[in-house]
């Protein structure tokens, strides 16, 4: 589980790198007076971020498991493991 979340950690981290690139105007693609090539810029640099937070909530996820408090009736085995029937959780 650690490696997940030191994995996930430095995915976040590139692609904040990337953000703060595609966003710096000093850069070509910024200085461009094609207005495609800066909306395309912008456009992808939003998609970043929107990724970025996608995965921060996976990171909080997984970090913090959501407890079940089903009750045991709803709880059953699927080979070695314990999950409920009800929010699919393991357990």
């Amino acid at each position: 589980m650690k490696k997940v979340l030191l994995a996930l950690t430095n995915l976040v981290e590139h692609r904040k790198k990337l953000i703060r690139g595609f966003q710096d105007k000093s850069h070509p693609w910024n200085i461009e007076n094609e207005p495609l090539c800066i909306q395309m810029v912008d456009m992808l640099s939003e998609f970043l971020s929107e990724e970025m937070q996608y995965l921060d909530s996976v990171i909080k996820f997984v970090k913090n498991p959501t407890k079940c408090k089903h009750p045991k009736k709803d709880h059953d085995r699927c080979g070695n493991v314990w999950y409920c029937m009800n929010c699919n959780s393991d357990l």
